[in-house]
Order: structure tokens, then sequence, then C-alpha cells
């Protein structure tokens, strides 16, 4: 089933399986080399926890509160603009992506997209009203041949995941 297809499909219908999911997650976490990327291994791995959390007990008021310092960072850099961004080169795979974050009418988004086809590698979006979505969809030989293709789209189960993932796309913009 498409990216799009899963993307406007009630949630129950998508068949869920936890465990797989999970592999799957750690697999993707595991992707980057612990000892030349631990910083990114070890953003993975909380993003990772958070997910495993939210599918525990999900908190949307403590989630979305974690982001409150960073937006009012970006409102200062924002300017009355509505979009920051960054281009950036992947450590291992040396391909270039740009990360922004953007500002609109209903919230706030950040995101990492590919510089070639403009595919969203990752994306964390917030909306004013605290509901939040998230998407991870790493393509590519070396995320197929290891399954390490988390396969989120715009997916509102992981508000936890949602706000670590928004909040390292944030910095990266910043720095």
């Amino acid at each position: 089933m498409s990216a799009e297809a899963l993307r406007f499909q009630p949630q129950e219908t998508v068949a869920f399986k936890e465990t797989e999911f999970l592999s799957r997650l750690n697999r993707w976490r595991d992707e980057r080399p612990f000892l030349r990327t631990f910083w990114e291994w070890n953003a993975r791995r909380r993003i990772v926890n958070a997910m495993k959390n939210d599918l525990k007990n999900p908190d949307f008021r403590k989630s979305v509160q974690q982001t409150k310092s960073i937006t009012q960072i970006l409102e200062n850099r924002l300017q009355g603009k509505n979009l920051l961004s960054k281009d950036r080169v992947d450590s291992v795979t040396k391909e270039p992506f740009v990360v922004e974050v953007i500002k609109d009418t209903t919230g706030w988004v950040a995101q990492e997209r590919k510089n070639d086809t403009n595919s969203i590698i990752s994306q964390a979006r917030i909306e004013a009203n605290g509901n939040t979505f998230l998407t991870l969809n790493f393509q590519g030989p070396r995320y197929e041949r290891s399954n390490a293709n988390p396969g989120i789209f715009v997916d509102p189960r992981f508000p936890q995941a949602t706000t670590k993932v928004f909040n390292f796309l944030a910095a990266s913009v910043l720095s």
C-alpha cells in the first residue's frame, strides 16, 4: 500500500504489528554507526524510546509543552518570515538534504527533505490545538537492505516522539 493511501485511511484499518514495528525502529536506530556518529545514534535512541512510551501511554499536554522554549527562540529568528532552513549533508551517505522549520496558520512543522526529489525524510507537525503528527520515511538501499524504514506517515499516535523530532530538527536549523 502506498504512503499516500496509508495517510488517508482511518488508523484502525492499517495493519499494525507492534513487535515487527518495534524491530524496524530498532534497526532504524542502529543504522547509524554507534561510535562514528554517536550523537545521531543517541538522537534516534531517544526518538525510539519516546515512541515506545507513546504506544504505552500518550500524554499530549506534556509533549506539546516540551516545545514551548524552542518555539520562542524560533519566533525570534523568523522575524516575520514563516521559514527557516539549513542545508545539511548526511554523515554516512554524504547525500545533501535540507532541514526546515515552518510556521503556518495551523502551527509548526519541522522537517528534513531530500534535495533531489523534495521527498520528506522526517517531519514533525505540532498544531496550535495540540494535535501532533509524525512522519519518518527513510528510503534507499541501506534502509531497504536492513528493513530499517520506520514507514510512519502523518501519524497522530506518537506525540512524545513528535516533540523529540521537532526539537532535534529545530536545533539543527538553529545551529
